[in-house]
């Protein structure tokens, strides 16, 4: 396939247990290999990429949280073009690291990509989020802005704080300090304009997250559920 996902290890996020998942395409200009929201980098895991795609060409951080391994990426791939969502170069600490940022997200796909991928942001928020999409699978893939956590894995008081969220199960959600960050910034619109690329446009048939279970159909009717409150008064 020209899409696949790498599963990363669970890392803690404000005291909460997440999975992590790093998607791999094929690209169909030039060849090489697009790689989002990487997790940690082996020889083993840079064999196998470069035996399916080829040299790593792109490597994307969708929002400002996703850059945990962008350094050693980059590093290994020094001819890579690092492509970071708005707000993550000037984050604090990043800057530490002396990685170059070649290209800032935004709704416009980078040329090199855009026979295989589109994208879209969701911005307004405390944190923009670029929603990318595989043309060739129909795959719409999320970082944060969707999650559907493990039930089993989601126990204790975090367990209960990530239920309270909404981010736990199949249905899927936003964090809803997220969504809060929307209305207090006055932007949902912005959101809705985004949302409906997807659900209009795109049309997905499969969704894949980086936090919790990929959909393998019924994706466009996820996404709206998952984000109804994009187009609703409610929180």
């Amino acid at each position: 396939p020209s899409i696949w996902v790498v599963d990363g290890p669970i890392v803690s996020f404000y005291g909460c247990s997440y999975s992590t998942r790093m998607v791999v395409v094929s690209l169909s200009q030039g060849g090489g290999a697009w790689i989002w929201s990487p997790v940690p980098l082996t020889d083993e895991l840079a064999y196998e990429i470069e035996g399916r795609a080829g040299g790593v060409r792109h490597i994307v951080s969708p929002n400002m949280y996703h850059n945990r391994n962008l350094k050693e990426w980059s590093d290994r791939y020094p001819l890579a073009k690092v492509h970071a969502a708005p707000g993550l170069p000037e984050r604090e600490g990043v800057g530490s690291e002396d990685l170059v940022f070649d290209f800032l997200l935004t709704d416009d796909i980078h040329r090199d990509l855009s026979l295989d991928l589109d994208q879209v942001l969701f911005r307004g928020s405390y944190c923009d989020e670029a929603v990318l999409y595989h043309r060739l699978s129909g795959t719409v893939i999320f970082a944060d802005l969707i999650q559907r956590h493990d039930e089993c894995r989601c126990t204790g008081v975090s367990g209960e704080m990530m239920r309270y969220n909404g981010i736990v199960g199949k249905q899927g959600g936003t964090p809803k300090p997220w969504i809060l960050s929307f209305w207090w910034n006055g932007n949902k619109k912005m959101a809705e304009n985004a949302l409906t690329v997807i659900l209009e446009r795109w049309k997905p048939k499969m969704m894949i997250v980086a936090h919790g279970e990929n959909a393998t159909e019924g994706a466009t009717d996820l996404v709206a559920n998952a984000l109804s409150w994009v187009k609703t008064s409610d929180i």
